[in-house]
């Protein structure tokens, strides 16, 4: 487990293993190493071709002052307690000029120690409730007005990151909200935009990804007019799921207020969310693993780590698996296949199934950038 500290004139590194706490400093100004994890969010999730420089700095900075350790020890796993701009980095994508992290370790992150469940976990996660939604439905009407500004909002913000140039990102179908552009004068969209909207919403590869997983998982679905909030409500507070998996969109908005999921009739609410996580049963058997597989699900500033994957941690579901960007639709719900083959038919780790989905794509000629695989991570319990 490392927790680096960002000092103004250093980054100070503190490494937990089976074998007490070691202490490395790096003499990098914090000013550089925040602008540096910036560079790299910012590359990745733009599919640019620029990311091997700043992935390179922070391995140097972040792991190489452990390298000796990690190989007397055998480290297999590694768990980022991140600060700051770190948030916004994914362990995986780090790169020490031959290999990428991700082939090296299983990694995941952690909000802070006192709010991970780090038992491990009591048998096969058998129970399973999937939901998805690829048609909405009144949640648009409902909406409308609400949707546009948030993606209005989102839309400026990857306009800004993506002005040093054309990536991967602008060139796929990325399971994210599109830009509704225009208004009526009352600020209101007219039918004919909430239709356009609802059209742009759709996302054609959640059905495949509720089948695949529907053969792998033993549960319950809802899909689409079943996946409603009261429906996900009644079912998920019922105590009997161990998985909860949740593709759909989502958005995280900078504060409780304006981060949601969409379900068919309604917004599940940060709010929303970690009060169906507080229900009395949940509280006696809480949920093993919340998958989020939706867009930026775990993308978080400094103020608010994480998301709404941080929302879910403190609000004690066990583990999250949550996405940094807006991930491509045939890699979600491939990817996830692999990741719940891994626990279901192996019994991996969740990090270790997460690493082995991913390395699937990065040995893949044509999805080998991180943008690709990076974005899915583990928070929470890794075992």
């Amino acid at each position: 487990m490392l927790y680096p500290v960002i000092l103004p004139d250093r980054v100070e590194l503190l490494l937990q293993t089976s074998s007490g706490i070691q202490r490395r400093s790096t003499a990098i100004a914090g000013a550089t190493l925040r602008a540096t994890a910036q560079a790299l969010a910012d590359a990745l999730r733009n599919g640019l071709e620029d990311y091997l420089e700043p992935a390179r700095h922070l391995n140097d900075w972040l792991l190489k002052p452990f390298a000796d350790a990690f190989a007397a020890q055998h480290i297999d796993s590694l768990v980022l307690v991140p600060e700051g701009a770190l948030r916004l980095v994914p362990v995986a994508a780090l790169h020490d000029g031959q290999q990428f992290v991700i082939e090296k370790y299983a990694v995941s992150m952690v909000t802070g120690m006192t709010m991970t469940h780090t038992a491990v976990p009591a048998g096969q996660m058998a129970a399973s409730l999937v939901v998805g939604l690829s048609e909405p439905g009144p949640v648009v009407d409902k909406h409308s007005r609400l949707l546009s500004e948030q993606i209005q909002q989102a839309d400026a913000a990857e306009k800004d990151r993506r002005g040093k140039g054309r990536g991967i990102a602008r060139t796929i179908e990325l399971r994210s909200m599109r830009l509704l552009r225009s208004t009526t004068p009352s600020g209101q969209p007219s039918s004919r935009q909430i239709e356009d909207l609802r059209a742009s919403l759709t996302l054609p590869g959640v059905k495949e990804e509720i089948e695949a997983l529907r053969g792998i998982l033993h549960g319950n679905t809802l899909l689409d007019a079943q996946f409603t909030v009261s429906q996900l409500r009644q079912q998920a507070e019922s105590g009997d799921y161990r998985i909860v998996h949740i593709a759909s969109h989502g958005v995280f908005g900078g504060s409780a207020e304006s981060s949601f999921i969409l379900a068919y009739d309604d917004l599940i609410t940060m709010n929303g969310l970690q009060g169906l996580l507080k229900a009395a049963k949940l509280q006696s058997t809480p949920i093993e693993l919340l998958s989020l597989s939706a867009c930026e699900t775990a993308e978080g500033n400094d103020r608010a780590p994480l998301g709404i994957s941080g929302a879910a941690i403190k609000a004690r579901a066990r583990s999250v698996l949550g996405t940094l960007w807006p991930v491509a639709d045939e890699v979600a719900k491939a990817l996830m296949k692999s990741f719940y083959g891994g626990i279901a038919n192996t019994r991996l780790s969740k990090t270790e199934a997460l690493r082995r989905a991913q390395l699937e794509w990065l040995h893949h000629p044509d999805w080998s950038h991180p943008f690709y695989w990076a974005p899915f991570i583990i928070i929470g319990n890794w075992l």
